[in-house]
């Protein structure tokens, strides 16, 4: 690769590759893999491992993922909830003009729960909605 330098432009023609935009694909080709779409009775072997896992469902089918809530005992974990980002209500004051925001709350529903399983040592989902609404 004498002569070339990093900021050399090089020709490239989509015609020179077998591709084509309109063949790709309309569905998200991740999603029909069922490991990957969250169960009830899932393990982790800790809370973040499960809201990533979470989160990168939720990055798959279109929404983003917040930590709810993270119960504890005397300082040790044992409940977790991750939801859609527009979950919930907005809080809106009578008498106060409501501020735009970019993201609105829709009440969206969908979330998962994991708790802490003591007998195995591990984290399970307990509670899981996947219907979320845009």
């Amino acid at each position: 690769m004498e002569g070339l330098h990093y900021n050399t432009l090089v020709p490239f023609s989509f015609q020179d590759h077998n591709t084509s935009l309109s063949k790709t694909p309309k569905e998200k080709p991740l999603l029909k893999d069922p490991i990957l779409v969250p169960k009830q009775g899932m393990h982790f072997e800790s809370p973040e491992e499960a809201y990533e896992f979470y989160l990168s469902y939720g990055y798959r089918t279109g929404f983003g993922v917040s930590k709810r809530s993270c119960h504890t005992v005397d300082g040790i974990k044992y409940r977790a909830t991750f939801v859609c980002y527009k979950g919930g209500k907005p809080r809106i004051k009578p008498g106060l003009k409501a501020r735009r925001r970019l993201v609105a709350k829709t009440d969206c529903k969908a979330m998962m729960v994991v708790k802490y399983n003591s007998l195995q040592s591990n984290w399970e989902v307990v509670f899981l909605e996947l219907e979320h609404n845009i």
